[in-house]
């Protein structure tokens, strides 16, 4: 059951070997991000904040600790729980927007709904009309490579807001764009986050976008100082 929490993230522990010796990468790291939040995660290169959206996106099994997503204990699901976890309440936007090169920008934000088994009627109506909110009404047929940085990134959100999440991870998501484009990017994604009332964690080296979210988490030393 929901409570209004998108995410709950208690005792956190993730643990990496390198040169033959253990690296606490997070330590006992609590985390809760609510619906209708925006929260930064900033900290240095190498701080962690990769590991732990992977952690919270259900991409990667932590030594220890509980992640909680739409009132469910993620911990202990098997592989195709976590696939159902992830298809059905997270939705992810990264730096590079990793498209499909050969399928059109209304293919690649009806993929998902499609792996789901949504009607394709009711797939395409909704891809479209985030596609439309996104200023991409038309270039909805247009390949990748024929759309610029910032459509590219536009479509990459409209394809993870396209199963309806109840929560958004993002890794650097304007991190390659100017600036200009970045600060549409982020006003369309704060607006489906407002709009639908979803959580979203952006990763983050930008005080510009930082500033921008409701909150700013720092990771340090393996732990989010607020």
């Amino acid at each position: 059951m929901n409570d209004g929490v998108a995410l709950r993230i208690t005792g956190l522990n993730r643990t990496f070997e390198q040169g033959g010796r253990e690296l606490a990468v997070l330590r006992n790291l609590d985390l809760q991000v609510a619906r209708g939040e925006s929260v930064a995660l900033v900290g240095p290169s190498g701080s962690g904040k990769s590991t732990l959206l992977h952690a919270a996106g259900l991409l990667e099994q932590p030594d220890s600790g509980e992640i909680i997503i739409a009132g469910q204990v993620c911990s202990t699901m098997n592989d195709a729980q976590r696939t159902a976890m992830r298809r059905d309440y997270l939705g992810f936007v990264y730096q590079f927007h990793h498209l499909l090169p050969e399928f059109t920008a209304l293919e690649n934000v009806l993929m998902p709904m499609r792996l789901a088994k949504c009607p394709k009627p009711e797939a395409a109506k909704r891809a479209e009309r985030l596609l439309t909110e996104l200023g991409l009404a038309d270039r909805m047929s247009h390949l990748p490579a024929q759309l610029s940085g910032g459509e590219q990134q536009r479509v990459a959100i409209a394809r993870a807001l396209a199963n309806q999440p109840l929560l958004l991870l993002a890794d650097e998501p304007t991190g390659n764009l100017d600036q200009a484009t970045a600060e549409v990017v982020l006003e369309e994604l704060l607006y489906f986050v407002r709009e639908q009332g979803l959580g979203i964690v952006i990763a983050t080296h930008d005080s510009l976008v930082a500033d921008r979210l409701d909150r700013v988490v720092r990771l340090k030393d393996g732990q989010l100082d607020t």
